[in-house]
């Protein structure tokens, strides 16, 4: 991580800048500096193991090496777009600020990776910074109070202790986990781990740290569960409908209802797939119970051994669900 903090902060802007302040033209230094420079974006792409922040950083930096290179084969051409000088300092300024941003986020990010063990209970380990312990005793409470209900109900637990690191604000928990596909996420999972955002900025990151708690139980259950089930199941016991009564009426009345496949896959969060899942687990367990919900999450395919009707036969009833109890 210092290397990256190093090459992507210092020696990238530094070539950069060396390039268009130096080369006059010459094809050669900015072709030899272009490819140099773009290959490090995908070696620290690779290399940069969560810290996947490099990816956003080169996306940044691309148009400039675009614009840079555009500019060198105007000079050999025809005039540049706009005066040289300006055009020179002006990219240099931008190059600047641009760079003490993200040193700024990577410093930001580097800490956290050295948050200390805070606290630890029967069932998790928690890491933050100091300022956020208060925090922690909050989640640790709430996670405690929560894990024997989460585990009695899917039948199964994690083997070691889930670690749980608490992030101080939004743009640390992004940056070091590299979420830019999902910037507004509270919290997420990977094996027995837990990232979370401090429930300081949010009352509702209580809830969410049970929804991503129960998707840890989950990766404990072998099975291939299609996307509605396993964020339906999450968002249910962790009391995460997401406004369903407020989105779904209108969208109900309005017989604007998924199949199952529409809210499987990359499709299921444009598709308003988290409260359409919160509503189907809902549904399952109201009609069948835990037992048949359990028997479900690990055979996701058996539709007629464990409810007695086929798949398009329990969407149809999961629809006549949805109007008699999500709509205007």
């Amino acid at each position: 991580m210092i290397i990256d903090l190093i090459v992507a902060n210092l020696v990238i802007p530094g070539l950069l800048s060396l390039w268009i302040w130096k080369s006059q033209g010459s094809s050669l230094v900015g072709t030899v500096t272009c490819l140099l420079t773009t290959m490090s974006y995908f070696i620290f792409y690779w290399l940069g193991d969560s810290y996947k922040a490099l990816t956003i950083f080169g996306l940044i930096w691309m148009p400039f090496i675009i614009f840079a290179s555009y500019r060198l084969i105007k000079k050999t051409y025809g005039s540049p777009v706009f005066p040289h000088e300006i055009g020179k300092l002006a990219t240099l300024t931008i190059i600047i600020m641009t760079s003490f941003i993200f040193i700024d986020l990577n410093m930001t990010a580097l800490q956290s990776s050295f948050y200390k063990n805070q606290k630890e209970t029967d069932h998790f380990i928690f890491y933050s910074s100091k300022a956020d312990y208060s925090e922690v005793v909050k989640l640790a409470d709430n996670l405690e109070q929560h894990y024997g209900r989460i585990i009695g109900l899917l039948k199964t637990e994690p083997k070691t202790k889930t670690k749980v690191t608490v992030f101080s604000n939004q743009i640390n928990l992004v940056y070091s986990l590299g979420l830019f596909s999902n910037f507004w996420s509270l919290g997420v999972f990977s094996d027995d781990e837990l990232f979370i955002l401090s429930p300081k900025n949010r009352s509702s990151i209580l809830n969410s740290s049970i929804h991503e708690f129960t998707h840890v139980v989950l990766s404990h259950i072998d099975s291939k569960r299609p996307t509605w089930l396993e964020e339906g199941v999450a968002n249910y016991l962790g009391n995460t409908d997401l406004n369903a009564q407020k989105v779904l009426p209108t969208l109900v009345s309005a017989d604007k209802i998924p199949s199952f496949d529409e809210i499987n896959g990359p499709a299921f969060v444009y598709r308003n797939g988290y409260p359409y899942s919160y509503t189907i687990v809902e549904f399952l367990v109201i009609k069948y119970g835990y037992e048949k919900l359990n028997d479900f999450i690990r055979h996701p395919e058996e539709y007629n051994r464990i409810f007695g009707v086929s798949k398009s036969e329990l969407h149809s009833l999961w629809v006549d669900y949805l109007k008699a109890n999500y709509s205007h």
